[in-house]
């Protein structure tokens, strides 16, 4: 699954999506989750992708387990954040804003950065 990731390490699926080779990235990415369901970088990558499809249900999803992936790390809290309004979600959204916000102030803690 890192092996297929890595690939795309520096290529965001929304662009992909632009130049026309969402189904085939998709297609590979989704393979990377059969070898490693939790692999938070693929989810990453498939919130972008179906949200600037308009699939916005599946990205829920893989917002969802980008966050069960990687709960300690503020940019997975802040995916699924912006996807709930999309959602008519709001008020969780804000819950969930304010959990990154915590666990980004967590971060800088651990690293020893004065936020």
């Amino acid at each position: 699954a890192r092996a297929i990731m890595d690939r795309f390490k520096f290529v965001k699926a929304d662009y992909l999506a632009l130049l026309g080779y969402a189904g085939y990235q998709q297609e590979k990415i989704e393979e990377a989750l059969r070898l490693d369901p939790l692999n938070p970088g693929a989810h990453h990558y498939l919130i972008h992708l179906n949200e600037s499809n308009g699939k916005i249900p599946a990205a829920n999803v893989h917002a969802e387990n980008f966050v069960k992936a990687s709960p300690s790390t503020s940019h997975a809290q802040h995916m699924y954040g912006h996807i709930l309004p999309q959602l008519g979600r709001w008020t969780e959204a804000a819950d969930v804003f304010l959990k990154a916000h915590n666990v980004h102030l967590n971060e800088f803690k651990t690293e020893g950065i004065q936020p």
